[in-house]
């Protein structure tokens, strides 16, 4: 017996290490609104959504990027200022590289309303993104008539450079539900129903990549150290192969993957601590009884 308690606090001290090694690994976006329950009046509803990207804790970020995703018929502005009135804001940080001062992170740090993508790539070596920080404010529209519940969620991806290695994505989206009149809300646009990405450009803006795809990848040659992703080869630029990066399942095949090991270090302890392993524990029970 006090073999296998030994053999089940060994495998408890397992798994409790290999999950703190898959957190230390996680980058997180965060996405707040500044209401999260409204009740309908028959006008549009404006919602304010803040972006905060933090990178894993004790990590460097070098490269993030992320396509904002809409539900129901949410909207998201396609410049960023409508009718006067700023609709997309930056935060104040100092992430964005400054070429007069030499002070900033990300040489490219840019929103794009055309196609709701957002780019920071082109730190260098010892000048990363160590700790969280807003990104970016975006007043997204609910149509009049439309009640239930509406998230804005997103691609993301987080990096610590330009080496190829990636830190787990994790999206942190709060919803806003509108209710009716009555109180609930039933009818109308929904926000379990996605709403299809714009494609297009807004008039009078012109895009920085051409067909951004949804994960850093490439090379940014301007970057010091030679290594940093880019989104999309500039329009103009030769064609090159690139490896297929993939946005989703990063966390579920970590997941799996320490899952395995954790069994597997459980088996071998078990090895060690009992000849015979756990089926020969159980065998000699059955003598026993």
């Amino acid at each position: 017996m006090r073999k296998l308690i030994c053999a089940i606090l060994s495998v408890i001290l397992l798994l409790g290490t290999a999950v703190t090694a898959w957190a230390e690994d996680t980058a997180t976006l965060t996405i707040t609104p500044d209401k999260t329950e409204v009740t309908a009046n028959g006008s549009a509803v404006q919602v304010k959504f803040t972006i905060t990207v933090t990178p894993p804790e004790g990590r460097e970020l070098g490269v993030f990027s992320f396509r904002l995703k809409p539900s129901g018929g949410m909207a998201l502005p396609e410049r960023f200022k409508e009718n006067g009135e700023a609709v997309i804001t930056y935060a104040v940080n100092d992430l964005p590289y400054d070429v007069t001062t030499g002070k900033g992170v990300f040489r490219t740090y840019e929103y794009t309303p055309g196609s709701c993508f957002f780019a920071a790539v082109g730190s260098t070596e010892g000048n990363r993104m160590t700790e969280g920080a807003e990104i970016l404010t975006i007043t997204a529209t609910i149509p009049a008539g439309s009640t239930g519940t509406f998230t804005l969620d997103a691609e993301f991806v987080a990096a610590p450079d330009g080496s190829g290695a990636t830190y787990t994505p994790k999206v942190d989206s709060t919803p806003v539900t509108v209710k009716g009149t009555g109180g609930t809300g039933t009818s109308g646009s929904s926000g379990d129903t996605e709403k299809p990405e714009t494609g297009g450009t807004a008039s009078g803006e012109t895009p920085d990549v051409t067909d951004k795809p949804d994960v850093p990848q490439g090379n940014l040659p301007a970057a010091a150290d030679g290594q940093q992703p880019v989104i999309s080869p500039a329009p103009g630029a030769a064609d090159a192969p690139v490896p297929d990066t993939v946005q989703t399942g990063g966390a579920g095949t970590k997941l799996a993957a320490i899952v395995l090991g954790v069994l597997a270090a459980a088996g071998a302890v078990c090895q060690l601590v009992m000849p015979g392993g756990l089926g020969r524990l159980f065998r000699r029970d059955g003598r026993s009884k």
